[in-house]
């Protein structure tokens, strides 16, 4: 009998070990179950974050876009302002030295390089300047040059930007006086040119023509 009875312990005390080990097993399992399994929620809210933040960087926001619009705006409005301010300058000629050097520097800034120098502005500064000092020592002109003692003095403009052209394409009529150096009386004039401009500067400069203004008659090279 004794000996029966302690093999029944031993099953029995087997049986609770076993059952012990599946018990952790199971709950072993069932940990890392858990731990691993997705979390749906969490990476629907992940995603939707991405694509907001990727909407946002794609579509430009309204301020933006009237910045965008304002900046092309004001762009074209100075390059109008500029080209006015150069006819200013270009047109207008005082027979003095300290004045025709500030007008070569002004338009030095106004014109590109090639316009400048196409257009021979710094000659014919140089040529104005010593036929002024010739004249002022001898009363003689040198009719035989190509530049002329004449007094220019800027009016008025209008200028039309060119609808079928290229970006930068102007057409100009520019009024002014002008008289010669000898006379006391001028005459208004009017010139029609072809500009082409280049950001805020003058690139290309075609004198389509000139003609004098009817009835435009000036005192002393005054409008």
């Amino acid at each position: 009998m004794t000996d029966q009875n302690k093999v029944r312990k031993l099953i029995a005390l087997g049986l609770v070990i076993v059952v012990l080990v599946l018990l952790g097993v199971i709950g072993l399992v069932v940990a890392m179950t858990n731990g691993n399994a997705p979390q749906p929620q969490t990476t629907s809210k992940s995603i939707s974050s991405q694509q907001l933040s990727s909407a946002k960087r794609t579509a430009p926001s309204s301020a933006e876009v009237q910045s965008s619009s304002s900046s092309s705006g004001g762009s074209s409005q100075s390059q109008q302002e500029s080209l006015e301010s150069f006819l200013k300058d270009y047109q207008t000629q005082k027979l003095d030295k300290s004045e025709l050097l500030k007008r070569q520097a002004a338009l030095k800034i106004e014109m590109t390089d090639e316009a400048y120098q196409a257009n021979h502005v710094g000659d014919d500064t140089s040529n104005l300047i010593a036929m002024i000092a010739s004249y002022q020592k001898n009363k003689t002109i040198d009719t035989s040059n190509s530049t002329q003692l004449i007094e220019q003095n800027y009016l008025s403009s209008k200028i039309y930007q060119q609808q079928n052209a290229a970006p930068g394409s102007y057409y100009v009529e520019v009024t002014y006086s002008e008289r010669p150096i000898y006379q006391k009386e001028g005459t208004s004039m009017k010139a029609r040119y072809n500009v082409t401009m280049e950001e805020n500067k003058v690139a290309a400069l075609n004198l389509i023509d000139t003609q004098p203004v009817s009835g435009g008659k000036t005192s002393n090279g005054n409008g």
